[in-house]
């Protein structure tokens, strides 16, 4: 799992340095470059002067045309590694010993004996019964 993870930020990692970024970087590096180069000089020779008003002598004024350098990265030829076939001994049988488990011998008490007290006589039921007609 780990090694899935390596290789998935190496992808990761890999497709942000892309020809795409590298192109990005050279177009601010070209924008940077042609603005130092062909800044303008407000106070120079060419410029106004701070001398009275007249500018500095005619022959000076010539100003010096640099060609902008383009560096274009060389294409470098990638070779995508042979793949490695790792190969594992494979793993020894693994037999687990465990003791027969004892035999369970389960001994309750013996129920107590249940003595029923006995029951009460019942005791005599007398009827009222009106008499009966003549």
């Amino acid at each position: 799992m780990n090694r899935a993870i390596a290789v998935l930020c190496l992808v990761v990692v890999a497709a942000s340095l892309s020809e795409g970024t590298f192109d990005v970087l050279l177009k601010k590096k070209k924008a940077l470059l042609s603005k130092l180069l062909y800044k303008d000089e407000g106070a120079g020779y060419g410029g106004h002067s701070s001398y009275g008003g007249h500018s500095g002598p005619v022959g000076y004024q010539a100003t010096v045309a640099v060609a902008p350098v383009h560096y274009a990265p060389a294409p470098v030829a990638y070779a995508a590694p042979a793949p490695v076939a790792y190969a594992a001994p494979a793993p020894a049988p693994v037999q687990y010993a465990a003791p027969a488990p004892a035999p369970v011998q389960y001994s309750a008490p013996a129920p107590a004996p249940v003595h029923y007290a006995p029951a009460p006589a019942p005791a005599p039921v007398e009827y009222s019964a009106p008499a009966p007609a003549p």
